[in-house]
């Protein structure tokens, strides 16, 4: 199966070095999906602390409405989002929204390996 291509995608291997949990801010974003496809969740953990954010998507995995749902999250945390990290889902083809309003860079893995995100 192909994955359609993500404008714009910073590969996990421009992320920093110290993005491995060392330091408060690095966090890794994920959705879970309902049965028959119906309903998502987006997930963020932030990797040091494992201190997890999660909200029910009532669009399901649409990109725009998600990285709002995203930015709402994190935007008032007292800790600076440093990194954000995921895999090459579509919903997260409107990452420029999340990085520009965050102040932020989001870094993807590669292609059919998720595990790279770490967490």
């Amino acid at each position: 199966m192909l994955i359609p291509p993500i404008p714009n995608r910073v590969s996990i291997e421009q992320r920093p070095e110290d993005a491995s949990g060392q330091t408060m801010g690095d966090w890794e974003m994920d959705t879970i999906v309902g049965k028959d496809g119906k309903g998502a969740i987006v997930t963020l953990v932030e990797k040091k602390s494992s201190f997890m954010l999660m909200e029910k998507l009532d669009t399901g995995k649409q990109a725009v409405p998600l990285a709002h749902t995203v930015v709402n999250l994190l935007k008032e945390l007292p800790v600076p989002i440093r990194t954000i990290t995921t895999d090459n889902g579509s919903e997260f083809a409107a990452h420029e929204i999340i990085a520009r309003e965050l102040g932020t860079v989001v870094y993807f893995a590669h292609p059919y390996c998720s595990w790279e995100k770490g967490v």
